[in-house]
Formats: C-alpha cells, sequence, structure tokens
C-alpha cells in the first residue's frame, strides 16, 4: 500500500493542476492576510492603530469562534470542488489516455490501487488543511501584532479540534463519493461536470420528497426522515435552520453547530467506497 500511495503522490506532484488546486483552496485566508497587509500600512500612514484596535474589538470580540467556522466551512466546499479535479486526474483521465493499463502490470492488486489513490487524495486534503490553519494562525498573529486584538486567548480549542475532524470526516465522504462518479466520467473535466450535477440532483431530490411530504403522497414523517438522513444532511455542520432562528430571535451566545450526523455520513462514506471498488474492479476486467 505504502509504495502505491508514494507513486500515486509522485504523479500528483508532477501535475501543475494540483498547485492550481492547492492555491484555490486557500484563497480566502491568502486574500485575509493581504487585506490586514493593506489596512497595516494604512495605519502607519495615518497613525490609526487604536481607532482600528477598537473597530477589530467592536466587530470581531465575541466572534472568533463564529469567523473560524465560517473559514472552515469555506475550506470545506472549496476542498469538495477542487478535489473533484484531482480525482478526475488520477481515475479519470487515466482511463482516458490509456495510462491505467501500466498499473495493472504493476504487483499491485486492484484494491490496492484504487484504495491509493484515494489516500493520495486524502492526504493532498490533509496537507491542504494543515497549510489553511497555518495561514489563518497567521492572520490571528497580525492580529495581535499589529491591533493588539488577542486572538488566540478567544479561541475554544477543543471545538476548533471538533471542527478539524467533522470537516476530514465530512470531506473524506467527498472523496469517496467524487471516485464513485469518476469511474462513469470519460475526463477529468467530465468528473467535475457530473460531481456538481449529482450534488445539484440530490438537493432537488430532498426538496421532492419534502414537498410529496406535505402534500400527503407520502406519510410526512417518512419524508421528513428520509430528508434528515440525506446525504447532504450528514455533511452539514452550520445548521442552517438554527441559523435563522438565531438571527430572528437575535440570540449569539450558542452557534448553530452540530456533529450528531457524523455517524450517518461515515456509513455513506463507506456504502460509496464498496459500491465505487466493485465498479472499478469490473471495469479494470473489462479492460
Amino acid at each position: 500500500m505504502f509504495d502505491i500511495l508514494r507513486y500515486e503522490l509522485y504523479k500528483m506532484r508532477r501535475l501543475k493542476k494540483v498547485y492550481f488546486c492547492s492555491f484555490a483552496i486557500n484563497f480566502l485566508p491568502l486574500m485575509l492576510l493581504f487585506v490586514l497587509t493593506a489596512l497595516f500600512f494604512k495605519g502607519i500612514i495615518y497613525r490609526d492603530f487604536g481607532v482600528m484596535q477598537q473597530m477589530f474589538v467592536k466587530e470581531f470580540g465575541s466572534g472568533i469562534m463564529g469567523t473560524l467556522v465560517v473559514l472552515l466551512s469555506f475550506f470545506s466546499w472549496a476542498s469538495w470542488f477542487f478535489q473533484t479535479i484531482i480525482a478526475g486526474e488520477l481515475i479519470s483521465k487515466e482511463f482516458e489516455n490509456k495510462s491505467i493499463k501500466l498499473m495493472l502490470l504493476m504487483p499491485f492488486k486492484r484494491l490496492t490501487i484504487y484504495m491509493g489513490k484515494l489516500l493520495s487524495t486524502l492526504v493532498f486534503f490533509v496537507v491542504n488543511l494543515f497549510f489553511y490553519l497555518a495561514l489563518c494562525a497567521l492572520i490571528g498573529v497580525a492580529l495581535d501584532r499589529v491591533f493588539g486584538f488577542k486572538v488566540f486567548a478567544l479561541i475554544d480549542y477543543p471545538l476548533l479540534l471538533q471542527l478539524c475532524s467533522a470537516y476530514f470526516v465530512i470531506n473524506f465522504s467527498y472523496i469517496s463519493l467524487v471516485f464513485l462518479v469518476s469511474i462513469f466520467a470519460r475526463s477529468a473535466e467530465s468528473t467535475m461536470a457530473f460531481t456538481i450535477f449529482a450534488t445539484f440532483a440530490l438537493k432537488l431530490i430532498d426538496n421532492v420528497i419534502l414537498l410529496f411530504g406535505k402534500l400527503d403522497i407520502i406519510p410526512f414523517h417518512i419524508a421528513d426522515n428520509l430528508v434528515n438522513y440525506s446525504y447532504l444532511k450528514s455533511c452539514e455542520v452550520i445548521k442552517y435552520e438554527k441559523l435563522i432562528k438565531m438571527i430572528e430571535n437575535g440570540s449569539y451566545q450558542n452557534m448553530p453547530i452540530s456533529f450528531d450526523m457524523l455517524g450517518v455520513n461515515i456509513l455513506y462514506s463507506l456504502a460509496f467506497l464498496v459500491i465505487g471498488y466493485q465498479i472499478f474492479k469490473r471495469k479494470e476486467e473489462k479492460g
């Protein structure tokens, strides 16, 4: 397994698209650093550090964890989108240019090849997660050193660890789904198109089921359970229903996040992996 993983990582390092995807995933914190740099030079020119410090404390003093939740949510969605490109290159592209046949000549089982490709994509996610967190920490250092805003004292580190673990689980299911889709695609571009379509289709199916429940076409409690345990619902860390209620009530004490659907998400991941591998194996057997 280690040899095939190292081989897949070597191929990824030679792909220019990998570096573009990494830049795109980490674009938001890079942009925030650019903005802070501009504010820093503005402060030097106008000597208004005190005003800036008051502004940051007033606007963000009680919302550091909320800001981190938003940043990590953006990271998760950006990773999902750009991981489709990586998966397309590792599977669909190799079927397209017939290079997959070279891998079949190696002394590896098909399961090892499939898992090696999946794990290499997971390594890509983990590396970008650490880099993303490092950029966020750099933003915190800038706020602390330049504006005197004690960011690190306001962070709930156990909650941050829970968030990172949750998004790791969710993105593993993303990768499993994308690999399943990429087996049917004939190119890296069609992998992205099919994955985006599948996401919107799943959301539309949830809405149709809920509509059928409200119209009594199917029992409402069955429709409600089907939607609540759907794949897209299992990917939600930010509960948007709670967020809307929180905004309406004006109560910002408890963040609208929940990790209660991660077990369901893991089951979806296993299902995607098993189905994807079975299709991958049969496709290989046909040449």
